[in-house]
């Protein structure tokens, strides 16, 4: 790092990039660059960011907490578990509560209304869903996954009958209890979640370093021979060339190897771009026809991300009428 980039800072500079790294989900990462770098924010705004990790330490130590409980009630029902993203990811990182959490996302290999019946005994309420269910378990938000992605689009059907064969053939890999997603499976899975995301609230940094820590620690044990024809069938190749070619700009590794085409280097400065402007949560605060309006707005200025090829989903018959269909049905997803 050049320090020398960062010795006209003033406290408003300090504060701007402080912000930003916790709109990008990369609070430690940042700060840890902070300390290797050695450089000296403004002590109000070091306390604050030194804050912010803590609290995320904290978070993470609840977060591991309620896995292993939940996974003690998974088993009572005789079923097993696998954690996607989340913990499963937070391996990769140099501090596992460096990475910033969510929800707990878990799948129980078909075993979801035995593994239901389970949690209601213990009183807590389950909202059903199509794709998953969700529930409040030891103050974290459990969404039990039936399927791995939605299923809007002729491709969201493949990229769940794809990964569905996977968890067949290997349930992934075992920890403390639990199963961890075998490579292949990250590949497609972490792939076309990050398209969702991308028309959703918006891709963020933290999903590029998950993507760019799990390359750089798994892109060897890939089975590419059947994973890149995939890709190709599909056509999220395009999507998968600049997201990698991204993963690689941010964080200075080397993922050339694993490109199935060149990227196309403007198209992924403009996603490049799109993600570091991305502020989750924007529509928050605003009365319903208000939040309505201004995701829509937002929704229709990415359209360019299905005519360039990131998301090869069609826009309106596939995306925007599933969206619409939603709403409808439940409007507190607005």
């Amino acid at each position: 790092m050049d320090s020398f980039l960062f010795q006209n800072m003033k406290e408003e500079d300090w504060n701007e990039l402080f912000e930003l790294s916790s709109c990008q989900g990369i609070n430690a990462i940042a700060l840890m660059g902070v300390e290797k770098g050695h450089l000296r924010p403004e002590i109000e705004v070091l306390y604050n960011w030194i804050g912010a990790v803590a609290y995320n330490k904290t978070y993470y130590d609840n977060h591991v907490k309620a896995v292993k409980s939940l996974s003690r009630q998974i088993k009572v029902a005789q079923a097993e578990m696998m954690i996607l993203k989340g913990i499963s990811l937070s391996m990769y990182y140099p501090d596992p509560a460096a990475r910033e959490f969510g929800d707990i996302d878990i799948y129980t290999y078909g075993a979801d209304g035995i593994v239901n019946r389970v949690i209601e005994s213990k009183g807590i309420k389950i909202n059903k869903g199509p794709v998953h269910d969700e529930f409040d378990f030891e103050n974290e938000h459990i969404e039990h996954h039936k399927l791995f992605v939605s299923n809007y689009s002729r491709l969201s059907k493949k990229v769940n009958e794809y990964l569905l064969s996977l968890t067949k053939d290997n349930k992934g890999t075992l920890h403390d209890g639990v199963y961890y997603p075998c490579p292949d499976f990250n590949v497609i899975f972490l792939l076309r979640h990050t398209m969702k995301h991308f028309t959703g609230e918006g891709v963020t940094l933290r999903q590029i370093l998950d993507w760019g820590l799990f390359l750089d620690k798994e892109g060897k044990s890939v089975n590419w021979n059947s994973v890149r024809p995939f890709l190709i069938e599909t056509k999220m190749d395009t999507a998968f060339n600049v997201i990698t070619r991204i993963a690689e700009i941010v964080y200075g590794l080397k993922f050339d190897s694993y490109y199935i085409s060149d990227p196309n280097e403007s198209l992924t400065n403009k996603v490049l771009d799109e993600i570091v402007i991305t502020t989750l949560h924007a529509e928050l605060g605003y009365s319903m026809p208000v939040r309505a309006f201004k995701k829509a707005k937002r929704v229709l200025a990415r359209r360019w991300l299905y005519t360039s090829g990131i998301i090869p989903d069609r826009f309106w018959r596939d995306f925007m009428w599933w969206t619409i269909k939603g709403h409808i049905f439940n409007p507190k997803q607005i």
